[in-house]
């Protein structure tokens, strides 16, 4: 089961877990350092102040998720593109992996389609673009981003730029929430990018 998380938190932490092997020499301390499959998200999610329905639909979907055994899709509360993103982005070819993803169906001429520090969201993953994109005369636009693909999404599927989100599952048990008087909820979970 998968749930939809829509209400904004009030605080996040976020960052990416590079998943890399390093070994370091006895002899002479050479260091090599490899990326391996599996780059993903972490993070924590803190809702403060909550009350009535807000506080009730958190609660309830928070002990849906039974721990780590469900799934939930939330978006970035910093989630405010500064590109353009004008047309409709698919994927331009299969089999795409890695950083780099070209793709096409973008009004043409855009200079900053995309933005360093923008989301984008392919094949139900979340990405953060690390340069800046434009759209040439054709629509076409190539986009470089973190982490890396895990899945190769298909030929003409779509690239969502807007509200995109993260796919993950909370950290250790089910979370608790704190409850004050008079009945205001706290709200913090801890998560990991589903891979």
């Amino acid at each position: 089961m998968t749930i939809d998380i829509t209400i904004i938190p009030d605080a996040a932490t976020l960052g990416i877990a590079p998943n890399v092997q390093s070994f370091t020499s006895t002899l002479n301390a050479f260091q090599q350092f490899r990326e391996l499959p599996g780059s993903r998200w972490f993070g924590a999610f803190t809702w403060s102040s909550r009350q009535g329905i807000d506080a009730k639909i958190l609660k309830g979907q928070f002990t849906s998720l039974n721990g780590p055994l469900g799934t939930f899709r939330i978006s970035p509360p910093d989630n405010e593109s500064l590109g353009t993103f004008l047309g409709s982005g698919v994927v331009n070819g299969a089999s795409q992996t890695g950083t780099v993803l070209v793709t096409s169906g973008w009004t043409a001429n855009q200079a900053t389609l995309g933005h360093s520090g923008d989301y984008i969201e392919i094949n139900n993953e979340l990405k953060m673009l690390t340069e800046d994109a434009s759209s040439d005369g054709s629509g076409n636009a190539t986009f470089n981003f973190a982490p890396a693909i895990r899945k190769s999404p298909a030929d003409s599927s779509s690239v969502i730029t807007s509200n995109p989100m993260l796919t993950a599952r909370l950290v250790g048990d089910a979370p608790i929430w704190a409850l004050s008087a008079p009945v205001i909820h706290a709200f913090s979970i801890e998560c990991s990018e589903v891979v």
